[in-house]
């Protein structure tokens, strides 16, 4: 019997202050639907905007974009065609706003023999601590990441450097 691998994204947070959100973002980006060669990026505005994702393999150089045909809070931009176990670089935006640049990596072929799986939690009420193991987690290049519990005090958002 053929091995089968199913992989679901947990997006793991990094700790930002409400004041390092653009100010109609609602909700911080999130990756769902993660395959070899695609992946589903969400993220809501307080309006109907029309949002867009520019992305690229080079963090200086998102030289690609896909963008919403319609007016929309919750947005659903989902990217094809992308290169197996590869890291990507990517930022939405929406009525003249943009996110930092975050990142993530599509997931392995199906036949990978190995896949590197990194688990970490209780990152609570420190994020200073936080901060340091999401820096050594990184470090890694794991293909998922499993954070247990939440964050609190603090706004959420992908996993990646924020400063």
């Amino acid at each position: 019997m053929g091995k089968k691998i199913f992989l679901t994204l947990f997006v793991i947070p990094v700790m930002l202050k409400a004041s390092d959100a653009p100010a109609t973002l609602h909700i911080y980006p999130y990756l769902q639907n993660v395959s070899s060669s695609g992946i589903v990026i969400m993220w809501e505005t307080t309006g109907p905007f029309i949002g867009e994702i520019q992305y690229g393999l080079d963090r200086l150089q998102l030289n690609m974009s896909m963008k919403e045909s319609s007016a929309k809070k919750l947005h659903e931009i989902k990217l094809t065609g992308l290169l197996t176990g590869t890291t990507y670089f990517y930022r939405c935006l929406w009525n003249g706003e943009k996110t930092q640049i975050w990142q993530f990596k599509t997931a392995p072929t199906r036949d990978a023999e190995k896949i590197k799986i990194i688990t970490y939690g209780d990152s609570r009420s420190n994020p200073e601590v936080h901060s340091q193991i999401a820096r050594m987690v990184a470090a890694e290049n794991p293909d998922l990441i499993l954070h247990q519990g939440k964050p609190e005090r603090w706004w959420m958002g992908p996993f990646g450097s924020h400063n």
